[in-house]
């Protein structure tokens, strides 16, 4: 019994700690948590909270650091626009199809594995070159 017991206490703990996936950026979740997907400033958001969202817009938000977007699998549309954002991975949001990210500090945009993105407007940044051509359903342009 007390195996039994042992067992149950070792392979169910785990399965009570939510998962949290870090937001380093406190404007970042200070965003998050105006649009409802988090509860306190604390440096991370619970995973199940963002990984089903389709749609988001954190633009004017003072943000530098999009650290945690890659938790949103699910994100189609992105606006991060009118921010202080250097650089920014969309390599694990394959889902992505509309991203407006202009008016930011970019040097760097990471969108090799975004093959349903359509609409891309990034304008007014400091990159030098954006390579595009692993993006083979890009209409729009900006």
């Amino acid at each position: 019994m007390k195996t039994i017991l042992l067992f149950i206490v070792l392979f169910t703990t785990p399965l009570l700690f939510a998962q949290t996936t870090a937001i380093p950026d406190s404007n970042f979740e200070q965003a998050l948590i105006d649009l409802g997907h988090d509860d306190i400033l604390d440096g991370q958001v619970l995973t199940t909270n963002v990984e089903n969202i389709t749609s988001i817009d954190v633009s004017q938000n003072y943000i530098a650091d999009l650290s945690g977007i890659e938790a949103f699998l699910s994100i189609e549309i992105l606006n991060c626009s009118d921010n202080w954002i250097s650089s920014l991975d969309l390599s694990q949001n394959a889902a992505l199809n509309t991203l407006n990210c202009s008016w930011n500090n970019l040097t760097s945009i990471d969108l090799t594995n975004n093959p349903l993105i359509n609409s891309l407007s990034c304008h007014i940044n400091n990159l030098s070159s954006l390579d595009v051509s692993s993006n083979i359903a890009l209409i729009f342009k900006l």
